[in-house]
């Protein structure tokens, strides 16, 4: 975890993730995504959270790969604000998947809804769910009947998402009805 509040734990977690895009340089990947609180025993520092994956941007960039934060349905990353707030700090790219997006415990609650994550963003851009793709491929299909083409990506990661082909830019009209077909199908 980058931002263990463990301080020799984030810093082995910073060279684990320096290495995985040392192995991946070259191979044609252009981005890695960065999952922040996967653990809920280990408790976040949210200063060296930001530092590391500052730190790592910093890194990767050196080496032409991008990297992107993405939302969480149980960890802090679930609340817009903190994810923008860790993206803005640490100049990386943000993915936000939808299907943690509508479950998280902040949406379900009603402290906030759908329309305001997508209000917060101008440039939004809209690619397949790679996670059902991937579970797909390795014969266990997921068992949502949301539509496929649902997972979003905003401001420049949606730029840069969309400049390379792996998604297409959509106005935030098309993304809510996205948001709500994959609501509604659970």
């Amino acid at each position: 975890e980058l931002g263990d509040a463990d301080r020799e734990m984030a810093d082995e977690a910073l060279a684990l993730h320096k290495h995985a895009i040392d192995s991946m340089t070259g191979l044609g990947e252009q981005g890695i995504t960065e999952n922040m609180g996967l653990v809920p025993s280990i408790t976040l520092n949210e200063t060296r959270l930001i530092e590391n994956l500052t730190s790592l941007n910093s890194y990767a960039k050196s080496l032409g790969v991008k990297v992107a934060v993405e939302n969480l349905k149980h960890a802090p990353s679930n609340d817009p604000d903190t994810l923008l707030n860790w993206v803005k700090q640490s100049d990386t790219f943000v993915t936000l998947d939808v299907g943690h997006a509508v479950s998280s415990p902040l949406v379900q609650s009603g402290k906030l809804t759908v329309e305001e994550i997508i209000e917060k963003f101008e440039d939004i851009a809209v690619g397949r769910c790679f996670c059902r793709q991937r579970r797909s491929l390795l014969g266990d299909n997921c068992s949502t009947e949301a539509p496929t083409l649902n997972c979003f990506t905003f401001g420049k990661s949606a730029r840069h998402t969309a400049a390379q082909g792996f998604a297409k830019k959509i106005s935030k009209k098309e993304a809510l009805e996205i948001m709500k077909a994959a609501e509604k199908a659970g």
